[in-house]
């Protein structure tokens, strides 16, 4: 019997098959941070937990404690909060979705709380899945930069990464994911160059909140330019590409 119930509400990050009738979640939750649960027989039953176990569904969880599994716990319940219907409308809001939480999977650490990242995480799905958002990419693109930031890993933006002389508006920027973000010519700039538009989009997700982005309309050049200095960048910091990435250029 599992002892020390915890109740509270999770994000699935990643589901993996286990044995002949389990699955192993990795969850995300606001108060325990990033953990990892055995369901049992949540493939050999439909009932067992009703359908909930769906990718980039927000949960509310019963965990505990069994013997045998001192570093994973056991999931007694999962009620479906939001499933987030919105994304199966569009294969760009599916993709935006993998993305972000696969880098947050790939980024934090286990049992370590980061209530910042919960609620960029529930904000976020609400927003990418809402059928009033304007721009998905740049809404993926803004999310990305704060997960980033919240592992301690931000890109340089605002000043070059150098010498730390701020970036002048309306101007071309070099960015160099090697040195972390953008850097001035006299600093011998970098293997990327931005035009002016794709600089001041970037410095504008660094500093609005998600909503703002959201409601935006952004240049499909700007934004690819954006994505794949970002995609670069965050290479750099895994040493592999993310493969929601080789979804997303699929789709594009």
């Amino acid at each position: 019997m599992s002892q020390n119930i915890k109740v509270t509400r999770a994000f699935i990050l990643r589901t993996v098959d286990y044995r002949d009738s389990d699955r192993i979640l990795t969850l995300f939750t606001r108060e325990m941070g990033k953990i990892s649960a055995i369901a049992r027989w949540a493939r050999s039953s439909k009932k067992r937990f009703g359908g909930a176990l769906e990718p980039f569904a927000l949960l509310e969880v019963s965990l505990g404690r069994g013997r045998g599994h001192e570093k994973m716990f056991l999931l007694n319940e999962a009620l479906l909060v939001d499933s987030h219907p919105g994304l199966a409308t569009d294969l760009d809001r599916i993709g935006s979705a993998a993305l972000v939480t696969e880098l947050v999977r790939e980024l934090t650490p286990e049992n370590d709380p980061d209530p910042r990242m919960f609620d960029l995480l529930r904000e976020f799905m609400s927003l990418v899945s809402a059928p009033k958002t304007v721009s998905v990419k740049g809404l993926a693109l803004c999310a990305k930069l704060r997960v980033l930031a919240f592992c301690g890993v931000a890109v340089g933006i605002g000043c070059c990464t150098t010498c730390g002389t701020p970036v002048p508006r309306n101007k071309k920027a070099y960015f160099d994911p090697h040195r972390g973000g953008i850097v001035c010519t006299p600093c011998g700039g970098g293997p990327i160059l931005l035009c002016a538009d794709a600089a001041n989009a970037l410095t504008l997700m660094e500093k609005r909140d998600l909503s703002a982005i959201s409601t935006m309309t952004f240049d499909d050049a700007v934004l690819d330019e954006i994505y794949s200095a970002i995609s670069k960048f965050t290479e750099q910091q895994l040493d592999h590409p993310l493969r929601s990435s080789f979804f997303l250029d699929q789709v594009k």
